[in-house]
């Protein structure tokens, strides 16, 4: 991305924000609420306003809610998902469009988050309009955000955490526990960060420590309370087996959706990495490496324990965005890679 666009930015700011307000619009609209284009349908394997077998328990799950359907008709582990399905129960509207609201809502809030996140960070506006720009018109938007998926809320529960540990707002992460926990299994994802960041710190007080366990836990518990209450009775655990592997080896959507999962945030941050790996790596660096590689990670494990999509690679977008506005950023301020430091913010409070 060359000079003149991010001068632009910096120039336009109205016009930057309207950028991206149109183009996470103009991502959402081709697959919203499943009415998806004629050229889309059998790429999908579904026709128009129809939904797959996974999304049919999220709104069964909604109609339980609701009262309209037994908990019978939803099987694990899509029953120990329960707050999407619920908050979309409240909404007035079909279960199918009152689903996607709530993650069109999540994917819309997740916008602000990014920007004050990488505000806080030592980003300009510029870099933090291009970071909003590589979420809002990314592959995991446009064909799991709006379609009948929940992973939409489960990325704003992950930016939000991360964004508490950034500003050092570690009160907030067992509430997050909780909301992850009763979302989607995957934002286990994010501790290893959490750790790694809180590790790092020049003077990290022990209350951080205390609040990350007690999110821990919070997230283990809720894990767990929403396999007792809504639980069915059979058994269920992400194993590895062998039919897995073998359908994901042979299954293209496996390897497509992770290419184009991975898309622009992945190329420029792996771009990143590259350069600076060959030096010393900034310590700051380390837990947005273990944040890409935990998500990363998932799809690998997806990959022999269930059927592997880009949807787990989304899990990794808030770190690859990070490492490729880092990577712009250097490269606007002296077209070399490793300076200056990551995160300001830390830098400061080691001097």
């Amino acid at each position: 991305m060359g000079k003149k666009l991010f001068l632009f930015i910096r120039n336009h700011r109205v016009l930057a924000v309207l950028l991206v307000v149109v183009g996470l619009a103009c991502t959402l609209y081709p697959r919203f609420n499943r009415q998806d284009p004629p050229f889309i349908q059998p790429l999908v394997g579904t026709g128009r306003g129809e939904v797959q077998i996974d999304m049919k328990h999220y709104l069964n799950l909604v109609g339980y809610f609701r009262g309209t359907q037994a908990l019978e008709t939803v099987a694990p582990p899509f029953a120990y998902r329960p707050l999407v399905p619920y908050l979309a129960s409240r909404l007035p509207w079909d279960p199918l469009l009152s689903f996607n609201l709530v993650n069109v809502a999540a994917i819309s809030l997740t916008l602000p988050v990014i920007f004050f996140m990488f505000g806080r960070m030592g980003f300009a506006f510029e870099y933090r309009i291009i970071g909003c720009l590589l979420y809002a018109v990314s592959f995991p938007v446009f064909y799991y955000g709006p379609s009948g998926y929940l992973d939409a809320t489960a990325m704003l529960i992950i930016f939000l955490i991360v964004m508490s540990r950034i500003v050092e707002w570690d009160f907030l992460l067992p509430l997050w526990g909780v909301a992850g926990g009763l979302t989607k299994e995957t934002v286990v994802m994010v501790f290893p960060f959490l750790l790694a960041h809180m590790w790092i710190q020049p003077r990290q007080k022990v209350s951080g420590y205390v609040w990350l366990a007690l999110g821990m836990l919070a997230y283990a518990g809720a894990v767990h309370g929403a396999r007792v209450a809504f639980g069915s009775g059979l058994p269920f655990a992400w194993n590895p087996e062998g039919v897995f592997i073998a359908k994901n080896l042979v299954r293209v959507k496996t390897y497509v959706s992770f290419v184009l999962a991975f898309g622009l945030p992945g190329w420029f941050a792996s771009k990143y990495l590259f350069k600076v790996l060959r030096k010393d790596v900034d310590r700051t660096l380390v837990p947005w490496m273990i944040g890409m590689a935990s998500g990363l990670a998932l799809f690998g494990y997806s990959f022999v324990s269930a059927y592997a999509d880009g949807r787990f690679v989304w899990t990794a977008y808030p770190f690859m965005i990070g490492l490729s506005l880092q990577y712009f950023r250097n490269r606007m301020n002296s077209g070399v890679e490793g300076e200056p430091v990551f995160d300001d913010r830390m830098a400061k409070a080691g001097q």
